[in-house]
């Protein structure tokens, strides 16, 4: 606290703000100030409360990151990447949406605990590890997708499916899928993100350099 009143008082508030920095180092020790406040007036506060409160009191720490070349060039290429592999991800979201879409339509409204078809399917019985791995609505059948595409093919799923439709059908479904998004498109993504991340950082290192050895040459 007095730290942060200590800049206020050398700059102006509009400077002040101005800074990322500074945005955060006031919105934790207000946090703070307001933590120690709530802990002085009740009694009642419970340990696990006091524990993030100590957390948070460590994110002030991250400021000296910024103050390390090294971080800031990762932090930079960091930002590069995500930029640049945005119409990707839209590729790769537009894809599982499609994918949803047709699973709601084929395999909709059929996988609920009570059917009897998936008595002797595993892990789809009330509180099973795989109740919300269907296709009743939008949401479900992305977020199954959305497993399959990250964690890889999961023959729990397809059996679930197959007991409820058509074995064919499922099947096919889930082969499509599993070539079009996990074999073709994620691997893509992922080199992508390597490949992108590997050429910004060395990009980064490149200009450093040339910084260091231009902030060396004596003026004439």
């Amino acid at each position: 606290m007095p730290f942060s009143v200590s800049q206020l008082l050398t700059y102006s508030p509009v400077t002040y703000w101005r800074s990322y920095q500074n945005r955060f180092d006031a919105v934790v020790t207000i946090a703070l100030f307001f933590a120690a406040v709530l802990v002085a007036v009740l009694d009642d506060v419970s340990s696990e409360l006091l524990r993030y409160f100590a957390v948070l009191r460590q994110l002030r720490l991250l400021r000296l990151l910024a103050y390390v070349p090294a971080f800031k060039r990762l932090v930079a290429s960091l930002r590069a990447v995500v930029l640049a592999c945005v119409p990707l991800v839209m590729v790769v979201l537009l894809t599982i949406y499609v994918f949803a879409a047709t699973g709601v339509l084929l395999f909709g409204g059929l996988m609920f605990p009570q059917n009897a078809d998936l008595a002797e399917v595993s892990g789809f019985e009330s509180g099973g590890a795989y109740v919300n791995s269907n296709f009743n609505d939008m949401p479900s059948a992305m977020v199954t997708l959305f497993d399959i595409l990250v964690a890889g093919f999961d023959p729990n799923v397809v059996e679930g499916v197959a007991a409820v439709a058509s074995t064919f059908q499922a099947r096919l479904f889930f082969l499509i899928f599993y070539l079009v998004g996990s074999v073709v498109l994620f691997n893509v993504f992922t080199a992508f993100i390597i490949d992108a991340f590997i050429a910004n950082y060395e990009s980064e290192d490149i200009q450093a350099a040339g910084s260091d050895r231009a902030s060396a040459v004596p003026p004439p």
